[in-house]
This record gives structure tokens, sequence and C-alpha cells, in this order.
């Protein structure tokens, strides 16, 4: 565990995520953005 340096708030550094997601159609074209920053992370889904 280490310390966010501006805040002295605690955080995982252990570097790695697990993302599961499902597929509906296989013969499709998936597009999932993932924004990383040192600070946090994200991921727009999108929608209709």
């Amino acid at each position: 565990m280490v310390y966010l340096p501006a805040r002295r708030v605690p955080i995982d550094a252990g570097g790695h995520r697990t993302y599961r997601f499902g597929i509906a159609d296989p013969d499709q074209h998936y597009h999932l953005p993932f924004k990383c920053a040192p600070w946090g992370y994200s991921c727009f889904r999108g929608g209709a």
C-alpha cells in the first residue's frame, strides 16, 4: 500500500486490473475506450 502524495490517501500499487465484459455477437466490431492516468482510470461504455 502506498499513499497518494498530495492528500496522503492510501492507494493500491499492484499495477494490475481485471476487466470482465460480455460479447453478445462475436461477429461485430467492439470498441472499449479506456482512459488511464496516474490518478485513475475510466471506460466510456456509450449508449443508444
